[in-house]
């Protein structure tokens, strides 16, 4: 069946073509020549169509193995979590608009059904799991939990979910979830749940309710250029190398820091005591035996030398004197071998890195508390004021897609205002200034949205 996006409904003539009534045209509908289908109107019914999974990645393991880099990087970590920090603001909350002095308003809607639903652990969980796995992987991943009168939003990890292949006409019918695709696991392994995809771009949500299946992907509408997985702005930091430069300096540094907690030397010995101590061993001994009577040496000295039970302990050594030239010789003779923690410019490099991998997180420097100085315009409170505020008043374009999940969650609900408006959500946005009064600008110390 041909369904409606927009303008007059097209009218389906014969398989593949359609009559479009506003703007008087005849269009045809078919396969793509090139590698992925063209996207069409026609789309199955929700719970079928095609279901080969969409690998992520050569070995279907990206996102896992990603998260593991972002893990083991405290710069990294440290700017997703405050990027996270300023999409959720202060949490969810609904209402409907209304217009007074040719302005739009906000009115809250407080009923214990509203309140019920966003205080649910599920949404608190939802909401948080979402915002993560777009800011980290570019694909929120949210479930629509369905009962006869009832719709509740959970999410899935996304490192842990797959699309299916598109169908002929281009559109996603399945996602899968596994915790173990890095292991091998398919889209036909038992462990492997299969679940139906609701796209808001075309689906309604009396299809919804005409389906008996209790569980669906909602697939949020993300803009890219990928068919199937975006990579999220985070992502630079990798294909930029700046993450790997940074772990490199950081293996260096440690294994420097190692070596100048774990002195070395270089120890002589005077080949009389070698003459003394092995005898007739060290005068017969060939390459070998030498280098075996080396080892023991070194053993020796190991155990003096190293070790906390050696600590504050002293060591006694002989010396003899040649008369005839006039020289000393010592049985032994310690000669420590000094490094340095850092080679020259590696700190500034740190640093750069540092910086860079920031940026990829979107995070302005002033609220990383990089900023040099304290001056106006040089990591001040106004700067870090200013920075931030800029940051919440440009979040929506993020936020929106995710949010109008729980449009239709509360569409579905039959959740409404006191004179039947309809319910949006948004998010309660915090905006900071120097003063407790109203601004010009109608900026407010209290949380808006």
């Amino acid at each position: 069946m041909v369904k409606k996006l927009s303008g007059d409904a097209p009218i389906a003539i014969k398989q593949g073509i359609a009559w479009m009534p506003d703007i008087g045209a005849k269009i045809t509908f078919g396969k793509s020549t090139t590698t992925e289908p063209t996207q069409g109107l026609e789309k199955s019914p929700i719970g079928s169509g095609s279901d080969d999974v969409a690998a992520w990645g050569d070995a279907n393991d990206l996102p896992n193995k990603w998260e593991l880099e972002v893990e083991s990087d405290n710069t990294l970590t440290d700017a997703i979590d405050k990027s996270l920090d300023f999409l959720y603001g202060v949490g969810l909350e609904c209402g409907y608009e209304i217009v007074e002095n040719n302005e739009r308003i906000f009115v809250p809607e407080i009923t214990t059904e509203t309140e019920e639903f966003f205080e649910h652990p599920m949404t608190i969980f939802a909401f948080a799991q979402m915002l993560r796995d777009y800011k980290i992987h570019g694909l929120p991943v949210p479930e629509l939990v369905i009962s006869d009168d009832m719709m509740m939003v959970n999410a899935l990890p996304a490192a842990h979910f797959r699309w299916s292949k598109q169908d002929a006409n281009g559109w996603i019918n399945f996602g899968y979830f596994n915790r173990n695709w890095s292991l091998g696991h398919k889209s036909t392994t038992l462990e492997t749940r299969k679940i139906a995809v609701y796209d808001p771009m075309i689906d309604t949500i009396e299809g919804v309710r005409a389906s008996t299946l209790r569980n669906m992907i909602y697939r949020v509408p993300i803009p890219t250029h990928r068919t199937y997985y975006p990579l999220p702005p985070v992502y630079s930091a990798k294909t930029s190398k700046w993450l790997d430069i940074k772990l490199k300096l950081t293996e260096s540094f440690f294994y420097s820091l190692e070596n100048q907690m774990s002195p070395k030397y270089h120890i002589e010995v005077d080949e009389k005591y070698m003459q003394v101590k092995y005898k007739k061993r060290w005068e017969k001994a060939d390459e070998k035996e030498i280098e075996a009577i080396m080892l023991e040496e070194l053993s020796h000295f190991h155990k003096m030398l190293h070790g906390t039970n050696n600590t504050g302990k002293n060591v006694i050594t002989t010396k003899r004197i040649e008369n005839l030239i006039k020289k000393e010789y010592s049985s032994w003779t310690f000669n420590k071998l000094d490094g340095t923690v850092y080679e020259s410019g590696h700190l500034d490099l740190m640093r750069e890195a540092e910086s860079q991998i920031r940026q990829s997180g979107g995070i302005d420097k002033t609220l990383q508390g990089a900023g040099q100085g304290s001056g106006m315009g040089a990591g001040s409170g106004s700067d870090k004021r200013e920075a931030f505020n800029i940051k919440m008043s440009t979040a929506n374009r993020h936020l929106k897609p995710i949010l109008q999940v729980f449009d239709l969650a509360l569409a579905y609900n039959n959740m409404k205002g006191p004179k039947g408006q309809k319910l949006k959500v948004r998010v309660v946005t915090p905006y900071l200034q120097t003063q407790n009064n109203v601004t010009p600008n109608k900026r407010e110390t209290a949380t808006k949205p």
